[in-house]
């Protein structure tokens, strides 16, 4: 195994090309974002006109919190992407 495929199986756990396992992280991420998208309609659309506990609001903001932090760990992934695979 050579120094580079070596270092490629180290970092991402694999002997799969390393273009794969970026492709299928990247599509991962892409799907997990629309679940947490998709929850935090649901718990939107839960809350009371009135009454609002705290624990709903908070519930909603770590929502928020992980969506933006996938996104930007999605846009540094498919920026890496780009620059390497022009």
């Amino acid at each position: 195994m050579t120094s580079s495929k070596k270092i490629v199986k180290i970092y991402l756990g694999s002997d799969e090309p390393a273009g794969a396992i970026v492709k299928e992280k990247i599509r991962l991420l892409e799907e997990e974002l629309g679940r947490l998208r998709e929850e935090k309609e649901e718990r939107e659309a839960a809350l009371p006109a009135h009454s609002i506990r705290p624990h709903q609001l908070l519930a909603i903001e770590d929502l928020e919190e992980e969506i933006r932090r996938k996104e930007a760990q999605l846009a540094e992934m498919k920026d890496h992407w780009e620059e390497t695979n022009p």
